[in-house]
């Protein structure tokens, strides 16, 4: 994975690519999860952060984060952190 200065190309292998687009159809993965996977292919395509920005309808600052964090962890990296706090009950409240 080569990721460029400035327009921040990146340039997957193909085992990548099919790993990307996996993640994209899984039917448990969250939204997000494959939008962020959706954004790193569109930008193996050659597209520009302004481009991707515009197909999966997310913000340039917030494409920036995913871009680095995948470059730093791979597609682990894009899944969410854990929060602080008390985690979310499944149970509803009377």
């Amino acid at each position: 994975m080569v990721i460029k200065k400035g327009r921040r190309v990146i340039e997957l292998t193909q085992d990548q690519r099919d790993e990307l687009n996996q993640l994209t159809r899984k039917k448990y993965a969250t939204s997000f999860y494959a939008k962020r996977a959706k954004v790193i292919l569109e930008l193996d395509e050659g597209k520009s952060i302004s481009e991707a920005g515009r197909v999966v309808e997310m913000e340039r600052r917030h494409i920036y984060k995913w871009v680095d964090r995948y470059k730093a962890f791979g597609p682990e990296g894009l899944n969410d952190l854990q929060r602080p706090g008390r985690p979310k009950s499944n149970q509803a409240i009377h």
